[in-house]
């Protein structure tokens, strides 16, 4: 803020160094602005990504639990499970 001189005239020098201010703050808050709408598009994108995945992993999971209730011939899957592998045959 500028201050006027005793006969209430604000110097040319004070004006222009008020007006720099001011044009600087509209600056700073600009790109404030633009830094605000960059983030919030890269959250709107991250959040659509991990609709996505969540959508990949619910398609997934029962596959993959349908495959671990499957017998396996060797036992192979028995480190899946926390077992050991021990053969069945005599």
């Amino acid at each position: 803020m500028t201050n006027p001189t005793p006969h209430g005239q604000v110097p040319e020098a004070l004006r222009l160094a008020d007006a720099l201010d001011r044009a600087k703050c509209i600056d700073y808050c600009n790109h404030v602005q633009r830094d605000l709408e960059s983030a919030a598009a890269e959250v709107a994108k991250l959040r659509g990504q991990r609709m996505v995945l969540c959508s990949l992993l619910g398609e997934c999971l029962p596959v993959i639990d349908a495959m671990l209730q499957m017998p396996g011939d060797d036992d192979s899957d028995a480190h899946l499970n926390g077992g050991t592998s021990v053969s069945t045959e005599s």
